[in-house]
Parts: C-alpha cells; sequence; structure tokens
C-alpha cells in the first residue's frame, strides 16, 4: 500500500494547541504510577514525562543505536528502564529498517537491523505489572499488531491511558483501527483525537 501522508490541517492544530506539550503529557500520575513507552526513540517523550511526573517508566527501543543513546541519556533514573526490545505481539528475532524515527517492521529501507521483539503479554509478566497508567504506542505499522494483541488477550483492563500513533501505509489500516477504536470504545473514551496524528483513549 502507498504512503498516505497525514493530513497537514490536522498536523497544524496539533501545533497550535501546544498538543505535544499539554495533551501529549497531562496526565493524572503520581510516582507510584507507571508509563511504558513502546517506540523509545531518542527518550524524547520519556524525557519529558519523567520532568512532570518522575514516576516508574519502561521505555523500549529495539535498534541498537539509539537504545544505547537512551541507557546514556536515563543513566541517572533509577525510575527509567530502558529496555532493548520491540513491545509486540509475539516473541519474534526480525529486521526492521534504519529510518530514524520511520523505523520500521513494514517499510523496508536500504539499512537493515537484526532485532528482538517482545509479546506484550510476557513483557507485563516479567515485569509483573498489575497496571499500567498511560502506554505510549508509536511503532511505525507495527501498533495494529500490538493492539488486536492486548485486546485479544483483554489486557486493555489493565491499561488506564492508550497514547496511539496509527500509521497509513499499511494494508487495511484504515479497517484496522476503526475495529481497534470499537473495541476500546466498550472500556475506554477518547478524551483527544488529532486525526491520524495522535489520538488517547482513557479507562471509563
Amino acid at each position: 500500500m502507498d504512503y498516505v501522508p497525514f493530513n497537514r490541517d490536522v498536523y497544524n492544530k496539533l501545533v497550535s494547541d501546544a498538543g505535544d506539550l499539554t495533551h501529549r503529557l497531562n496526565y493524572p500520575l503520581n510516582k507510584n504510577s507507571i508509563i511504558v513507552d513502546a517506540g523509545g526513540y531518542m527518550g524524547y517523550w520519556t524525557e519529558n514525562m519523567n520532568k512532570i511526573h518522575g514516576c516508574q517508566i519502561y521505555i523500549l527501543e529495539p535498534l541498537k543505536n539509539f537504545y544505547n543513546d537512551i541507557v546514556i541519556k536515563f543513566k541517572d533514573y533509577d525510575n527509567i528502564i530502558p529496555i532493548n526490545f520491540a513491545l509486540l505481539n509475539k516473541n519474534e528475532k526480525t529486521e526492521m529498517s534504519i529510518k530514524g524515527d520511520s523505523s520500521s517492521l513494514y517499510d523496508p529501507g536500504d539499512s537493515m537491523e537484526n532485532i528482538e521483539s517482545i509479546d506484550i503479554k510476557n513483557f507485563i509478566e516479567d515485569y509483573k505489572l498489575e497496571c499500567i497508567d498511560v502506554i505510549k504506542i508509536n511503532i511505525e505499522g507495527s501498533e495494529y499488531d500490538l493492539l488486536d494483541r492486548i485486546i485479544e488477550l483483554n489486557l486493555h483492563h489493565k491499561i488506564k491511558n492508550f497514547q496511539i500513533q496509527f500509521h497509513r501505509f499499511i494494508e487495511g489500516c484504515d479497517q484496522r483501527r476503526l475495529q481497534i477504536q470499537n473495541e476500546l470504545s466498550k472500556t475506554h473514551n477518547c478524551t483527544w483525537n488529532y486525526d491520524w496524528i495522535w489520538e488517547n483513549w482513557q479507562i471509563k
């Protein structure tokens, strides 16, 4: 499927609303809250969330160079746990393109890297997470598989807020997004939405 660019007007609305500094960071959290950053990249969102909330943050980044940068960046923070895996729907070894913040399992490039993924079920069990207050999902096309897996296992009941970036270069993305939204709507409310850029679902 050809890549469909995001709507520039919607993006401009996000910028004019300062959404990256308001909606994407403003949650009712405390130092005992749990955040999961799936698709950590350079750790910018984790860094900002930590400044505001100072709670436990698990940041998952499968590409080695970005992961190493995250480890260095957060080496003085015991509450931030870098993890060198992709958070997905299964445990496997695979290849990912290296394209900066657009690195993807679904969009091959000239430069590829072997990575490992961890099933969300195993991740929650391994780290003994009874509840996740916020999960940010920006994983360049793999969000559909991850969210389908979360819903399949009824794990969405354990997650208070989903902050999701859906991508449009996946076959059947419109229908898959709608199906996920329909399932989430049974347990969560959509509290804000910048269509195909960022949206948040909060538990009812």
